[in-house]
């Protein structure tokens, strides 16, 4: 996900840090919540390994590290030990409803039953 150096990451729910460390020069932090592991990087923590945060506190922010130098973070996802795809966990946008679209017919033409094109 895009994102910037310094830029608040913050619990999605009620959550335990459970990993706040380093992994090949990266910070890497890493929450539980609700049976859901989350993990996020390059993150530096603000928390500590334990420690319990309520939704919406503070956990880290965007550090420098890996590919993108501090503009994007990479977040995963594991229920019961495997991957899911973590975009799966956001809210669902809304449908937007297209309105409807009427034609009118070329000069000379015949319009349909109810002079509405597609």
């Amino acid at each position: 996900m895009r994102a910037r150096a310094g830029q608040a990451v913050v619990a999605p729910d009620a959550c335990t840090v459970v990993f706040a460390h380093r992994i090949a020069g990266r910070p890497v932090l890493s929450l539980r919540c609700r049976g859901v592991r989350l993990t996020f990087e390059p993150v530096r923590a603000e928390a500590a390994t334990g420690e319990r945060m309520s939704p919406g506190a503070v956990v880290g922010r965007v550090a420098h590290g890996g590919h993108c130098e501090g503009s994007c973070v990479h977040w995963g996802a594991k229920v019961d030990g495997r991957y899911v795809d973590p975009m799966s966990f956001l809210m669902p946008r809304a449908p937007v409803l297209k309105p409807r679209v009427t034609a009118r017919p070329a000069a000379g033409a015949r319009a349909g039953p109810a002079g509405t094109c597609c």
